[in-house]
């Protein structure tokens, strides 16, 4: 593992923003983001005819409601006029924000409104542990940074990478200890290997989850049987066999693929959802287990004849696409005619139709605010020409919450807590 100190060497690569005189056209200090509830892009379209630059690029609206576009003002203060091209969401603290002059890639800090310097790998999305290292893989720049996992540590901006030379990483998870369990495909029904903080180095099969306080889990495909992995010290890993998953006995032949772990943050249990054989030979159902790291305390089952099974397929699909780890609220999940919600306590799914007035505006894009249990889009009104952001409750009513005298298509919508 190596340690990368970028940019300014042999210290951390902090700038609070103008500390190299590299040959930079700006000493960019702050951005304009505090206060931001939603940020979004103002992008020209062939449509946009009456539409200017001036309305183009990042925009946010306020707590208020206040809409005012994103600048970027250098040390003494004053604004500048550096394009930005790219804001992504780090964690809720955190953005990364892309320009087209040096620096090109920068690190925002939500409350402070301060710019740093991002280290050139830098990509999304990030995991944080419980330390508050931000974890990711790495940006594509040549063959060696080709799926190296890193560390950052956003008190100074350095990073390590994580994994000796030669392991790659598409998907990881990290536990309380700052033990990592990685793989080289998606960790649903995928094999991979812990690294002990020592940095020894254990390969494992089966189906890897975080449950009860943090600690690693795993299903075994053979026996299906859960078994928690103890650690003993920063060198030693301990499998212990907890309690069997399919408590009625296992079938000859059974589904081998789980959908979906994730864990739900009001009981602090771990929900798992799998397909199982249904009492119709040749048919398949679906069953929920909820597990409370040493027992299983609750079982759903979905089958045929159950008018849920295709809501909870949807619904846990998407969460298992998505790699949520957990879920602290009640969870929606828009299907464009109806809005279904799984209530975290019983597990029920409520329906909830809504049309969207097709007839009425041309949608562009939708992101979900789950924070405030919405659904955010962006869309071109037709009586007037004017490109809105609107929001869809969790009842289905409808409303526009902000527009402006401009046909320039919005895209790239954030939601912040």
């Amino acid at each position: 593992m190596k340690k990368i100190l970028l940019a300014l060497g042999t210290v951390s690569l902090l700038l609070a923003c103008g500390d190299d005189d590299s040959g930079s056209s700006y000493d960019l200090s702050t951005a304009s983001i505090a206060n931001a509830s939603i940020i979004y892009k103002r992008a020209a379209t062939t449509r946009a005819a009456n539409g200017s630059d001036e309305d183009e690029g990042y925009w946010k609206i306020d707590r208020q409601g206040n809409e005012t576009r994103i600048l970027l003002y250098d040390k003494a203060g004053n604004p500048t006029d550096v394009k930005i091209e790219k804001i992504e969401k780090l964690n809720e603290k955190l953005l990364l924000i892309e320009t087209n002059s040096y620096p090109l890639r920068m690190i925002a800090d939500l409350q402070t409104e301060k710019l740093y310097q991002a280290p050139d790998v830098l990509d999304t999305p990030v995991k944080e542990d419980p330390d508050g290292m931000l974890y990711f893989v790495g940006k594509w720049i040549d063959a060696v940074n080709n799926q190296m996992l890193y560390k950052l540590d956003p008190k100074n901006f350095t990073i390590e990478q994580v994994l000796p030379d030669g392991q790659k990483c598409n998907d990881f998870l990290i536990n309380k200890g700052n033990t990592i369990y990685y793989t080289e495909a998606s960790l649903i029904n995928s094999g991979g290997k812990f690294k002990m903080p020592s940095g020894r180095i254990y390969p494992t099969d089966g189906v890897i989850f975080l449950a009860g306080d943090n600690d690693f889990y795993s299903i075994d495909y053979d026996r299906l049987y859960i078994s928690k992995w103890n650690q003993k010290s920063n060198n030693e890993l301990e499998k212990m066999t907890v309690c069997p998953l399919y408590e009625e006995g296992l079938p000859d032949q059974f589904p081998r693929e789980i959908i979906s772990i994730v864990k739900n943050e009001k009981s602090n249990n771990t929900i798992i959802f799998m397909p199982i054989y249904a009492d119709i030979p040749g048919q398949t159902g679906y069953k929920l287990y909820e597990f409370d790291g040493s027992r299983i305390v609750r079982t759903i089952t979905y089958d045929q004849d159950n008018n849920e099974l295709h809501k909870a397929i949807s619904i846990w699909w998407e969460i298992g696409t998505s790699q949520k780890e957990s879920l602290a609220n009640d969870y929606l999940f828009f299907t464009g005619s109806e809005i279904l919600t799984l209530n975290l306590d019983d597990y029920l799914i409520k329906s909830t139709p809504y049309t969207f007035p097709a007839s009425e505006y041309e949608l562009y894009e939708t992101t979900m605010d789950e924070a405030n249990k919405r659904q955010l889009f962006t869309a071109l009104r037709y009586e007037d020409g004017k490109v809105v952001i609107g929001e869809i409750s969790a009842q289905g009513r409808i409303s526009i919450i902000n527009e402006k005298e401009s046909s320039n298509k919005i895209i790239n919508l954030i939601a912040l807590n």
